[in-house]
């Protein structure tokens, strides 16, 4: 029983621990990753996959080492380094310029960039401060190699043995430095054209200062560690280079690791040229038989296929054989090396190894013939011409010279037999790259009687006929694309034509019935209201009163004003002017009737078809009314009409230079005088304002204001 009770305690014990782990394990399950942030470089140094899977904040403060080509910063912290990523875009929130050495407070998101890099993504990054960086690190080729200086600042001395632009990020500079059989790379940023300080440190011994690590430096990822240096003078050079050419001649070795191959630094070989192409490529045979493939540096000038030369280069390889880069060429004296026949490799045989992918390091460099049809032609640059030939197995790449070489009678469907130099194109193997790429293989004539044409190509092909069916397509898609065009614009036309010719008529009505009104108004009213005043004339002679016949005095004033108005009506209903678009001609024409010895300047901006007939009628009415009685009235000699209106008010004004008058004390209905009541009452009707400025001895200034509506 006691052992029973023991192993029982220990059951309960167990399963407490267990329930316990379970229990931590669901609430830091349910707990957000957002809510988690991460304040320290060594916390952050320290997260797994999981929590760049599942994004985590975080908020790091550090002096700003570099910025890695503006994509990346290094900040650090109590001697601990850390990058950090900017988004694509590169927009973030800053405070302000941001420089090498400032304190940085850094704030973002954890997140796998491209689906499997781990990156800390910078959201934004406050400077909080400023102090000198701390010194660099001296240190070897072999410690870097080790490892011991990830994102640290560092100062390596070593021997640059090649210099190469980066083929993706073109301001990236690469020096391959050498100490011993020990070879890092140390990438340069340098965004000039044409860098003239590469080719002073090729060959010489030099201490560069930059950022160590397995990092991204552009958008190369060192597969072992490397140097960033911010600039060129970040590069002092030690020891100047010697002699290009006094550098030991190129082994033949059985096999060499890749490792191997780096550590040989700088070599040269003796040689004939067999073949140069894509500018500054070319293909030597040694004395011994060995193909060479050289990368001519800038500053080198290409030599001729035959041409002795001697070539100084860094050795590389592209997995086939050893290749020099970024070389430098010196001819020698004819005769030095010897001349060797080779025969020509003839097609069957070629195309047969070419087609199984058999032998083609084998034939490098070797004089192949083929025949085939030009399939298609372009150049590459002034002194080189690429087209593609289909042979009876395959399709090959033949380059020339156009300056030696007569391509211009070959065209697009020729059959022609090509006598060339058989080469293959491949990248040379980078310390920073995972494989180099096997671009093509081509066939590069260096002879002009290298190329013959066997047979022209037919006037009537297949491509013509596509030509020529595709351009009356074209034509005929043109042709219903204009009619239907033509279509539209007449249709267009009618339209407004036909809105024309109905706005025309219309017009032609209005005048038709206006003249009807006038005509009966004159032979009815007016004439009624021409015997009433000659009734009133005679009753005013026979009154007995001086009371009645003052009556009558007014009541003959208000028939003859009235008299005056309707003749005034009865004109503008057989006046066609206000069908007139301008509506400052329309006012002139009709003020022009009344024949007022004055100078009237008429300017209205206000569109004729913006208003109604009634209110261009009763603005008519209101402008000559206040010209009429600024001329016959004020003795005015200048009268001035202007006006505007916007998109809810219309506003004019009429001001003269007459001798003015006194409004209070200016008669008005009671002495007969409707002038300014029959204004007054046309602008209440209208719901606007009417303003007079004036006084005795100075011009008059008549404004007028209406708010427009709907129906205005």
């Amino acid at each position: 029983m006691r052992e029973f009770g023991i192993w029982y305690n220990c059951g309960q014990n167990v399963l407490r621990i267990y329930i316990t782990a379970v229990i931590a394990i669901a609430v830091a399950h349910f707990v957000r990753a957002e809510d988690r942030v991460v304040r320290t470089i060594p916390e952050a140094l320290g997260l797994g996959q999981a929590d760049f899977t599942t994004p985590v904040r975080f908020e790091l403060r550090g002096q700003l080492l570099s910025t890695l080509n503006g994509s990346n910063f290094i900040i650090e912290d109590n001697n601990r380094q850390i990058k950090l990523t900017f988004p694509a875009d590169r927009h973030i929130e800053t405070s302000g310029e941001i420089k090498i050495g400032d304190i940085v407070l850094v704030r973002g998101h954890t997140m796998l960039l491209r689906g499997f890099f781990n990156c800390f993504m910078v959201e934004s990054a406050i400077t909080t401060g400023h102090r000198n960086l701390p010194s660099p690190i001296r240190t070897t080729i072999g410690e870097i190699l080790d490892g011991q200086h990830d994102l640290k600042l560092v100062n390596v001395c070593g021997e640059v043995t090649a210099v190469f632009k980066d083929d993706i990020t073109s301001e990236w500079q690469y020096c391959i430095m050498r100490d011993g059989d020990k070879v890092i790379y140390l990438a340069v940023l340098d965004e000039s054209e044409n860098p003239r300080w590469t080719k002073r440190i090729v060959g010489a011994t030099v201490e560069a200062a930059g950022l160590c690590g397995y990092s991204l430096f552009g958008l190369r990822k060192f597969i072992r560690p490397g140097v960033c240096a911010e600039s060129p003078d970040a590069i002092r050079i030690v020891k100047e280079a010697p002699d290009p050419f006094e550098v030991p001649e190129l082994e033949n070795p059985q096999s060499m690791s890749i490792d191997d191959v780096m550590r040989l630094g700088r070599r040269k070989v003796r040689g004939r040229v067999i073949a140069s192409w894509s500018g500054n490529r070319i293909l030597a045979r040694t004395a011994e038989g060995r193909i060479v493939r050289a990368d001519l540096s800038q500053e080198s000038t290409r030599p001729e296929p035959g041409d002795e030369v001697c070539v100084a280069g860094a050795v590389t390889t592209d997995f086939f054989r050893l290749n020099l880069e970024d070389a430098v060429v010196r001819r020698l004296p004819p005769g030095t090396i010897p001349k060797t026949e080779e025969s020509v490799v003839e097609e069957n045989r070629f195309l047969a190894d070419i087609v199984l992918l058999k032998n083609k390091v084998h034939y490098l460099g070797k004089t192949v013939r083929t025949t085939g049809i030009v399939n298609r032609i372009f150049q590459t640059g002034d002194s080189e011409m690429r087209f593609d030939i289909d042979t009876a197995r395959t399709r090959m790449t033949v380059e020339a010279n156009p300056m030696r070489i007569p391509v211009d009678a070959i065209s697009q469907g020729c059959k022609i037999q090509v006598v060339g130099t058989f080469v293959t194109e491949g990248d040379n193997w980078r310390l920073n790259a995972p494989f180099p790429r096997i671009r093509e293989w081509s066939l590069v004539v260096n002879d002009p009687s290298g190329i013959a044409v066997l047979e022209r190509p037919p006037w009537w092909s297949a491509r013509r006929l596509v030509v020529l069916v595709s351009v009356l397509f074209a034509v005929l898609v043109a042709s219903f694309v204009w009619i239907y065009a033509l279509r539209l614009l007449a249709n267009r036309r009618g339209r407004a034509l036909f809105k024309e010719q109905i706005a025309r008529a219309d017009a032609q009505l209005r005048v038709e019935e206006r003249t009807r009104l006038a005509t009966e108004l004159h032979d009815s009213l007016s004439q009624n209201l021409s015997g009433i005043a000659c009734q009133i004339n005679v009753a005013k002679l026979t009154a007995g009163d001086d009371e009645t016949r003052k009556l009558l005095t007014t009541a003959e004033r208000m028939l003859q004003s009235s008299r005056t108005e309707l003749t005034r009506c009865i004109g503008d209903l057989r006046c066609d002017t206000l069908e007139d678009p301008d509506f400052s001609a329309a006012i002139s024409k009709n003020l022009d009737m009344l024949a007022l010895p004055a100078d009237i300047r008429v300017r209205l901006d206000i569109p004729r078809h913006k208003i109604s007939d009634s209110t261009a009628h009763s603005i008519l009415c209101i402008v000559r009314e206040l010209v009429t009685n600024a001329v016959r009235h004020g003795k005015a000699t200048t009268v001035e009409v202007s006006g505007d209106m916007d998109e809810h008010n219309l506003s004019f004004s009429v001001i003269d230079d007459g001798c003015g008058f006194d409004i209070a004390g200016s008669p008005g209905v009671n002495e007969g005088h409707f002038g300014l009541a029959g204004i007054r009452d046309r602008v209440n009707r209208l719901g606007g304002t009417f303003e007079i400025d004036t006084a005795p001895g100075r011009g008059t200034k008549a404004t007028i204001n209406l708010e427009l509506t709907e129906r205005a």
